[in-house]
């Protein structure tokens, strides 16, 4: 068997009573342990003083000893330590400190019961000490729930409170995990049952999908999923036979709003865009453009772009990969609006076939109806 270790050096810096409460009580268990209690005094003493390092020796160097007093007393010693380190108590003060004593954040039930019980005994309760710590630690406890089941019992006891305040715990981390479980299986679920519903051929694997505990409320299929799972991509509405999304959440079919509408009671033709919402996968902008008189003759779609303090005016083509603006209209722009071009290799073929070489390529916030996004 090897030999037992003895306590760490007294440490005096810090809350000194305490350390050397605590090494104290480790120096009476290494005494017994070890056999040094069967030893001379001298060998006790000198052993305790060896053990406790430098500083401890530093103060025995300042202990007073009468002529009847025995040095070799280790007992004596260790009074002697204590009136250095353990001033006179004030009873009112831990009180107050038992009395405030609350459980912490991430602070465990086991570790603010024995906190209590320390605290507890330096305040000379006596008969009335378990019926003052069962109190505590019912005002105590973080969890509300418990505190008022525990205050609908008028003659609990200490144990009981103690074992109802474990129990509680207990289930709270059993539930909390089952439920992380339970919310991981739904969402791998979800992300298999969207990879099946894309189209997918016999003997071909769906591409692999990262996936995310990122889930929220889906306007294209009605359902919770996380992004780019949605069930709905690639499908064709059944009401306005657009694309990527059900029915059941067509936004036509909800605000009544019908591509290319006629009006022809309406005095005044206005062409406008509506219902302005997000994608949650990628963030753009959709509007429906209608028109409130249809027998006008041939026309542009135009809306206008708030970039900065101007106002500029785009043709809405939904068949072009870019968007295109011109040199002047961007030398326009307010200089602290604008960025610099940057070089583009890019070549644009316009729809009679004709190529195009861009000046340059920049992106500009641009601002359409309280909707702002950098293009």
């Amino acid at each position: 068997m090897q030999a037992l270790k003895p306590p760490g050096e007294l440490l005096t810096r810090g809350n000194p009573a305490d350390n050397w409460k605590s090494w104290k009580q480790q120096f009476s268990i290494y005494k017994i342990a070890s056999g040094l209690g069967n030893k001379g005094k001298n060998v006790q003493v000198n052993t305790l003083l060896h053990v406790a390092g430098p500083e401890a020796l530093r103060i025995y160097n300042t202990f007073d000893y009468a002529e009847d007093e025995d040095r070799e007393d280790v007992d004596l010693l260790i009074k002697k330590f204590d009136g250095h380190f353990l001033p006179q108590k004030n009873i009112t003060y831990e009180r107050h400190i038992f009395h405030t004593r609350i459980q912490q954040p991430r602070e465990t039930f086991d570790d603010f019961l024995t906190d209590l019980k320390q605290k507890a005994a330096t305040c000379e309760f006596g008969n009335l000490n378990d019926s003052l710590v069962k109190d505590r630690i019912i005002i105590g406890i973080r969890d509300a729930s418990l505190r008022t089941k525990l205050l609908e019992k008028s003659d609990l006891t200490l144990q009981q409170t103690i074992d109802a305040c474990r129990t509680a715990e207990v289930t709270n981390a059993q539930t909390a995990n089952l439920n992380a479980s339970a919310s991981t299986v739904q969402e791998v679920h979800a992300v298999k049952k969207s990879h099946r519903g894309k189209n997918s051929k016999p003997g071909k694997k769906p591409p692999q999908q990262q996936q995310t505990s990122r889930t929220f409320s889906c306007r294209k299929c009605g359902n919770k999923h996380g992004p780019r799972s949605c069930p709905a991509y690639g499908k064709t509405c059944s009401y306005c036979k657009g694309p990527n999304h059900f029915a059941t959440v067509c936004r036509k079919k909800q605000a009544g709003v019908h591509h290319l509408t006629t009006s022809p009671n309406t005095r005044n033709p206005v062409d406008e865009a509506e219902e302005t919402f997000h994608d949650e996968d990628d963030d753009f902008m959709m509007d429906h453009l209608s028109d409130a008189n249809s027998s006008t003759k041939k026309k542009e779609w135009n809306i206008h772009l708030n970039m900065g303090r101007r106002r500029v005016k785009f043709k809405v083509d939904t068949g072009a990969q870019c968007n295109v603006l011109s040199e002047d209209a961007h030398n326009g722009l307010d200089s602290r609006e604008k960025t610099s071009l940057r070089s583009s290799k890019v070549t644009l073929t316009s729809f009679s076939g004709h190529k195009i070489r861009p000046v340059g390529q920049c992106t500009l916030l641009c601002e359409y109806k309280n909707y702002s996004s950098n293009i």
